[in-house]
């Protein structure tokens, strides 16, 4: 069947596949020998809760290399154990003397008109002698 347009293949050269094999036989080895401890442990009738915590930590540290998150974790503990200093840039230096922030006689805050609360909360102006 021919396809209309173009075919676009991934550049294999920026996987690294050699790492993700290995890393793939590591979760493989430590789940099999998971079930292994875990069958050995049902075969001789040992406790469900004790095959059960065995199981997980024989497996969790292979499922955790397996899937990369180990180097979330290992990103996420540097950054929260390093020591960090930040600096904050801005554009301008401004330097204000001891009165810049003094109100001048004359500039009043509040406006001052002569309508009534109620106008002034709901926005309305009525004219008055109507």
């Amino acid at each position: 069947m021919n396809n209309i347009g173009s075919q676009f293949y991934k550049d294999m050269s920026k996987y690294d596949i050699g790492k993700n094999r290995a890393r793939r036989k590591i979760m493989n080895l430590s789940i099999f020998i998971a079930v292994a401890v875990g069958a050995a442990m049902m075969y001789f009738k040992m406790p469900d809760i004790l095959m059960y915590l065995t199981v997980a930590i024989t497996a969790l540290p292979g499922v955790i290399i397996g899937m990369k998150k180990d180097l979330d974790m290992k990103e996420k503990w540097q950054f929260s154990l390093q020591i960090q200093e930040r600096i904050y840039q801005t554009d301008e230096m401004e330097v204000y003397q001891a009165n810049d922030f003094i109100q001048k006689k004359g500039v009043s805050e509040v406006a001052n008109t002569n309508r009534t609360v109620a106008e002034k909360r709901t926005g309305l102006f009525t004219k008055k002698g109507n």
